[in-house]
């Protein structure tokens, strides 16, 4: 079942139906070694600490090891059932969830790392993940420019990254189609660039350790590769040294080509504009098409922030100012460029006061402007109502 659209994209920002400004205090949720922030059982206590703080938009993440975890095609439906039934909970509070799928490096399923020829068992620390990690992403974004020739399973391995992976991500938004809290999807997360951009010079020793070259102690380790030992699979081994990037003379390590990732071509490159903005594009256009009320928006775009204060949720008209402190008196101030409202209970701007406030209250100390301001029963949001277009003021003091 298809859900109205509740949020729409402007130019400025975020718009509900009505066409008021939307503000979110976002919270992003850690999960377990389930991959879950928290379970059905607990649900309710979990949304009701985080309304407590003043948080309505939550990031869920979903990790691909997640949902395509065991091989190519194999959903796991278990950990999609248990995702949905807690975010059905989350139905019955004002939060909002924007789904962030997780392609960072200790959320890639195995079969991942070893389509692009990378043993998994052998990332034994942080300088090795980070190679793995780093050649991952430049495959994943730029693989037809920098190794057209690297395949898997017939495809090119760019084709075939962004295909399964968006695939995963497309299974995922079928099996939670029916949640109402869910407004879209983040398309931004681990947008890292890779190599793509870099002079190597930095990252050389990087690139040969991986392949058995300077191997050193680290503090990060649980464990250690033999000597002259790769992190490739058996008959493999580094991309990058497989397209002359590097080679090996008089038993050392060469570099040959440092600007390699930075141009093609003698086309300059640039990240964004040649790399992600094309997959985002390729992204939002195989999940809209039977998700179009969802929103694809770059999370980063919305400021997470763990400080408890008040907050416009729905702004009518446009914001000039907002101030707040919690020193000696603390209060919130917001200055903006109201529309006109209606006096019935048509759409107004909203205030949030987050509940964590009430133990000891709190009072608006000062409105400039002519309409009502009323609390709502609740006492969780402030409805200020002006009856012609005009500048306004308002500043709430906790008691």
């Amino acid at each position: 079942m298809k859900h109205q659209q509740l949020f729409f994209p402007d130019t400025n920002g975020i718009k509900d139906a009505y066409g008021r400004m939307c503000m979110f205090h976002g919270c992003a949720l850690d999960y377990d070694s389930q991959y879950l922030p928290f379970t059905e059982d607990n649900a309710r206590e979990y949304c009701s600490m985080l309304i407590d703080k003043g948080y309505n938009l939550l990031y869920w993440i979903l990790p691909w090891k997640a949902v395509e975890g065991s091989g190519i095609e194999q959903y796991n439906e278990e950990y999609l059932a248990a995702t949905r039934r807690c975010l059905k909970v989350i139905e019955e509070y004002p939060l909002h969830v924007l789904l962030v799928p997780d392609r960072k490096i200790d959320s890639l399923p195995h079969w991942v790392l070893q389509s692009i020829g990378i043993d998994p068992e052998k990332l034994v620390d942080e300088d090795l993940k980070r190679y793995a990690f780093l050649t991952f992403k430049t495959l994943f974004f730029a693989g037809n420019c920098f190794t057209p020739d690297f395949s898997y399973e017939g495809e090119s391995i760019q084709d075939f990254l962004q295909t399964r992976f968006t695939a995963a991500m497309r299974h995922s938004a079928r099996r939670l189609k029916d949640c109402r809290a869910v407004i879209g999807f983040d398309t931004g997360n681990s947008a890292e660039s890779g190599f793509i951009g870099t002079i190597i010079d930095s990252e050389f020793d990087l690139i040969t350790r991986a392949s058995g070259f300077n191997p050193k102690k680290h503090t990060h380790s649980s464990g250690k590769l033999l000597e002259g030992e790769s992190i490739f699979l058996e008959g493999l081994q580094c991309p990058w040294k497989s397209i002359g990037l590097w080679s090996v003379h008089n038993d050392k390590p060469v570099l040959y080509h440092s600007d390699f990732f930075t141009k093609s071509n003698s086309h300059e490159l640039n990240f964004t504009s040649d790399f992600l903005l094309p997959f985002q594009t390729f992204f939002v256009s195989e999940l809209t098409h039977k998700h179009e009320h969802y929103l694809f928006i770059d999370k980063d775009s919305i400021p997470l922030s763990d400080e408890i204060s008040p907050y416009p949720a729905a702004l009518c008209g446009s914001l000039i100012s907002m101030k707040c402190e919690f020193e000696n008196t603390s209060f919130f101030e917001m200055e903006w460029e109201s529309t006109a409202c209606s006096a019935d209970n048509s759409p107004c701007t909203e205030l949030y006061i987050p509940r964590s406030w009430f133990p000891e209250g709190f009072r608006v100390e000062r409105f400039e402007g002519t309409g009502t301001v009323d609390i709502a029963d609740d006492k969780a949001v402030i409805q200020i109502r002006t009856l012609t277009a005009q500048k306004c003021f308002i500043r709430i003091v906790k008691k």
